[in-house]
């Protein structure tokens, strides 16, 4: 990667723009897939119901979409702070490792995503 010589400020470079709609988006739409499955869940504990394979599905589905999209928009984001990730500790690295060490952690339950396909299509 050659160096910056243009020192354009990363607020009026128009790739970065785009990553940073796309980025909002994305975390806007999946904050509201959160939402509605958190609240059908809520719903089943309040009238005690027991969890349906269903929702237990949909809870697992939303949460490895949301992460496995959350990882995609980190990594596009690490791309345009490469220059300064390597210099010293910024929030963008620590924003990226945090995310990497959930990700990882949980990693174990991934046969989850596979579960609750089947489980959606009555499987």
């Amino acid at each position: 990667q050659k160096p910056r010589q243009d020192y354009t400020r990363y607020a009026e470079r128009t790739d970065i723009q785009r990553a940073i709609a796309r980025a909002k988006a994305t975390v806007d739409a999946h904050s509201a897939g959160f939402a509605a499955m958190a609240h059908e869940v809520q719903e089943a504990a309040d009238a005690r119901a027991k969890m349906t394979v269903q929702l237990r599905a949909r809870m697992w589905g939303t949460f490895w979409g949301a992460m496995d999209a959350a990882r995609e928009v980190a990594n596009e984001m690490v791309v345009f702070g490469t220059s300064k990730l390597y210099s010293q500790p910024n929030l963008m690295d620590l924003c990226f490792r945090d995310l990497h060490a959930i990700t990882t952690a949980s990693e174990a339950e991934r046969d989850y995503q596979e579960a609750a396909g089947r489980a959606l299509m009555g499987m």
